[in-house]
């Protein structure tokens, strides 16, 4: 018990500065010195986002996007380590790959997102694209990596990743019901 106190101590001096900004946010709205249509008071959105948490709507857009991120997570988990892996296991293939990945990768993920909103247009599309290519791009020198550094036992490897993207995209493309 006195080591959660012990790590409490080390932390009030920071919890004491957020309640004195809250605070001085707080009077600052309510007088007027910081417009409310600017940025609201900290009280306002504490009770709106406590009447948002008790709608349905919130939850169902919540575990919406969710899904949509974790379908992107798997397909681009699934592509990144199969070209990873090509490219760790074959010349010819990672140097084709190799520098459009450096290319891709200097771009953050965050940024293609508005690009593929104005390319597709808006919906779920552009949301999956981008998360697919953030994780591609994150998991592929991964892939790549471990690939290059297995090159002895490159049958074993091939056909341990092979089939752990396959049983990925079975149950992406047909899932059980």
């Amino acid at each position: 018990m006195a080591k959660s106190f012990n790590d409490f101590s080390k932390y009030y001096k920071g919890l004491i500065l957020i309640f004195i900004l809250l605070l001085f946010w707080e009077i600052a709205v309510e007088f007027d010195f910081i417009s409310n249509l600017v940025l609201p008071k900290p009280s306002k959105i504490l009770k709106d986002g406590i009447i948002m948490l008790s709608a349905r709507v919130f939850y169902i857009n919540f575990f919406g996007t969710l899904y949509n991120w974790f379908f992107a997570f798997i397909v681009g988990m699934s592509i990144g380590l199969f070209l990873g892996f090509l490219a760790g296991i074959n010349r010819q293939i990672e140097y084709v790959i190799l520098p459009l990945s450096a290319f891709i990768r200097s771009i953050p993920p965050v940024a293609l997102f508005p690009v593929f909103l104005i390319l597709i247009g808006p919906g779920k599309l552009p949301i999956i694209i981008a998360g697919i290519i953030g994780v591609i791009i994150y998991v592929f020198p991964i892939a790549h990596q471990a690939a290059e550094s297995s090159r002895i036992n490159t049958p074993i490897y091939l056909m341990f990743w092979l089939l752990i993207v396959l049983i990925l995209l079975k149950y992406l493309l047909f899932p059980v019901q």
